[in-house]
């Protein structure tokens, strides 16, 4: 069950603690996850810290690779793209499945409550 999806290559970029934990469950099943971290993420400040750092952070994060850049620039080889950015941030590539995610969702009147 740990390697359903095994052969699996995620892409996660953007900033919040519902990515993190969308791409931390795709890496427990076996995914190979991609992380483009954001520095202006609030999950690097959260409860509870040790030595400056953020456990919650280090616990989602931490069976996952890290890349720098863009969207654009690691889209090859990829199959599905985590996106916690703005919506008008980069476009998307059209050959991944495009997974958006965020506490309200893109629209309504909560949208950009969290």
């Amino acid at each position: 069950m740990a390697e359903a999806l095994a052969g699996i290559r995620v892409l996660e970029a953007g900033q919040g603690a519902a990515l993190a934990l969308a791409g931390k469950l795709f890496a427990d099943f076996g995914a190979e996850v991609w992380k483009l971290p954001d520095p202006a993420d609030p999950l690097r400040h959260e409860w509870p810290l040790r030595d400056g750092a953020s456990l919650t952070e280090a616990w989602l994060n931490g069976n996952k690779c890290l890349g720098e850049g863009t969207v654009a620039q690691h889209a090859a080889g990829f199959h599905v793209l985590l996106d916690g950015r703005d919506a008008a941030a980069e476009a998307r590539p059209p050959h991944l499945v495009h997974i958006r995610i965020g506490w309200f969702g893109a629209g309504g009147p909560h949208a950009g409550f969290a």
